[in-house]
């Protein structure tokens, strides 16, 4: 794949990842009425995707545009560490911590057993 042909499908999958982000966010927080929840589905199933496909394809153009373009986009570590902070402030300690704490732990546990999926495959 050429250097503007791979450019071209990395932003393309970016545009597709940001618009399913705001998609699946506003569901989730339509439906459950809380800050944070979405993009907690939203990371968590990132880092398990990037895993499984880093797992899957090392060193392939796949794992540029699925993986910078789509899920770069898709997952979000600005909007996850603002909601904890707002969440904290709105006194919510405990959902901030969740947040921040869980995301971070589980994430790491999806991104592992993707990768551990995506090796075996």
């Amino acid at each position: 794949m050429t250097g503007l042909v791979l450019w071209a499908a990395i932003g393309a999958a970016g545009a597709l990842g940001a618009i399913t982000r705001f998609t699946i966010d506003g569901h989730v927080h339509a439906r459950t009425g809380q800050l944070g929840w979405g993009t907690t589905l939203i990371n968590l199933s990132g880092a398990f995707a990037l895993g499984l496909i880093a797992g899957l394809a090392p060193a392939h153009a796949i794992v540029l545009i699925a993986g910078t373009g789509f899920l770069g986009a898709y997952t979000t570590f600005s909007t996850w560490i603002l909601e904890a902070v707002l969440s904290a402030d709105a006194g919510r300690i405990r959902n901030a911590a969740t947040l921040a704490i869980g995301q971070l732990v589980i994430g790491l546990g999806c991104a592992a057993l993707g990768y551990a999926i995506g090796i075996h495959l």
